[in-house]
C-alpha cells in the first residue's frame, strides 16, 4: 500500500504549538497552484469538563484576507487519530460546512487529520482561490498546534510560495 503523505510536496507550519482557548485561525494558502490540501492539527493533553466543546471549520475565500468573516466555511473531510503511542486511525469522515464539532476531551492527546478538496471549496464559492482552518473553542485550554500539507499541480525543486503574508 503506497504512503498517502508522499503525494504531499509542500508541507507548511501554520500554527505552532498555542493556547487555543481564545481560538485561532491559519494564514490563507493560496489554491492555484494546488491538487489537494489538508492540515494535520495536532492537540496536547486537555483538562476539560463535559461541557467544554470546540470546532474546527474550514474556510474558502476569493481574497487572502485576514478580515473577519472574509471566508466561507466549506465541507472537508476528517479523520481522528487514536491515543499516544498507538497506531489506529478513525474512519475518514465528512464534515459539513458548519465544520467538526466536538468535546475537547475527545481531542485530548490526539491529532485530527483535515482534507479539503480544492474542487470541492470552489464549487461552494466560484470565486474562491484561498483556504484556511479555524479553531473556535469554550471552555478549557488546549495547546494545539497546525501543519498543511499540499499536493502541488506542478512538480519542482523550489515550491512557489503557497501561504499569503498576514
Amino acid at each position: 500500500m503506497p504512503n498517502g503523505l508522499l503525494e504531499f510536496d509542500n508541507v507548511i507550519p501554520m500554527i505552532q504549538p498555542v493556547d487555543l482557548a481564545t481560538g485561532a485561525v491559519t494564514p490563507w494558502i493560496d489554491m492555484a497552484t494546488a491538487h489537494r490540501v489538508a492540515f494535520l492539527c495536532n492537540f496536547g493533553v486537555v483538562t476539560s469538563s463535559a461541557s467544554d466543546s470546540f470546532a474546527i471549520t474550514v474556510e474558502c475565500g476569493s481574497v487572502g484576507d485576514t478580515a473577519a468573516g472574509e471566508g466561507t466555511a466549506v465541507p472537508f473531510q476528517y479523520r481522528l487519530s487514536s491515543a499516544v503511542n498507538t497506531n489506529t486511525w478513525g474512519a475518514v469522515t465528512a464534515a459539513a460546512a458548519t465544520g467538526y464539532v466536538g468535546n475537547c476531551t475527545v481531542i485530548s492527546g490526539k491529532n485530527v487529520w483535515v482534507d479539503v478538496d480544492p474542487a470541492q471549496a470552489q464549487a461552494t464559492l466560484d470565486t474562491g482561490r484561498y483556504l484556511r482552518l479555524v479553531f473556535a473553542q469554550d471552555g478549557s485550554a488546549a495547546i494545539g498546534g497546525v501543519t498543511a500539507f499540499i499536493q502541488t499541480r506542478y512538480h519542482m525543486t523550489t515550491m512557489i510560495s503557497t501561504t499569503v503574508s498576514t
